[in-house]
């Protein structure tokens, strides 16, 4: 089961492949599977730099349904408030994610156990929009902690406890694919 559900999850990302790239930076706009999709590197700038203060900043650029599934394409930024990195433990139902990092470096630990996990409530905006059914913790115990930087990618599945327990500096910035089998997240039409 376990290597059907990777196959699975492989197979929406490479029919996503190549195409994945493009869009107006704070537009969660839906498109149908349209031969590609393409998101320039000066959109995803735009994005981080019209995202808000706060210490984490997620811009969907874009929501697509391709087949059965429905996509996200984000940009990120987490930062550090004064000298500290909040809070970041957090598990998402039935989304996968994979990130790719664009700037700064910093460890992120994936799997093990979340502790003290609360459901966010059904309304809350990062279910409706961002990432579905999701729980947040105090922290997770366990786990696998990877140092990752600029070009790497992590592939999250759906249920996997995960966060940034450590940045290197400020802030770290990544692209973020959502896949979501189960057509959880809000499709917005243009």
């Amino acid at each position: 089961m376990r290597m059907r559900t990777s196959t699975t999850w492989m197979a929406a990302l490479m029919s996503f492949g190549a195409g994945w790239v493009g869009a107006h930076a704070a537009a969660n706009r839906a498109d149908e599977a349209a031969p590609g999709t393409y998101i320039s590197a000066s959109e995803v700038r735009e994005a981080v730099g019209h995202l808000p203060p706060d210490p984490v900043g997620d811009a969907a650029l874009r929501t697509l349904r391709i087949g059965h599934y429905n996509v996200s394409i984000a940009v990120v930024r987490r930062a550090l408030v004064d000298g500290r990195l909040p809070t970041d433990a957090i598990v998402h139902d039935k989304v996968a994610e994979v990130y790719q990092i664009s700037e700064g470096s910093g460890t992120l630990v994936t799997g093990g156990r979340l502790l003290d996990g609360k459901p966010l409530p059904a309304n809350h905006p990062v279910v409706r929009h961002v990432a579905g059914p999701s729980a947040v913790g105090t922290r997770i115990d366990g786990g696998t902690a990877q140092h990752v930087g600029p070009g790497d990618l992590v592939v999250i599945p759906p249920n996997t406890p995960h966060g940034f327990v450590q940045l290197d500096g400020d802030r770290i910035v990544y692209t973020l694919v959502r896949i979501d089998a189960e057509g959880v997240l809000t499709v917005v039409p243009n």
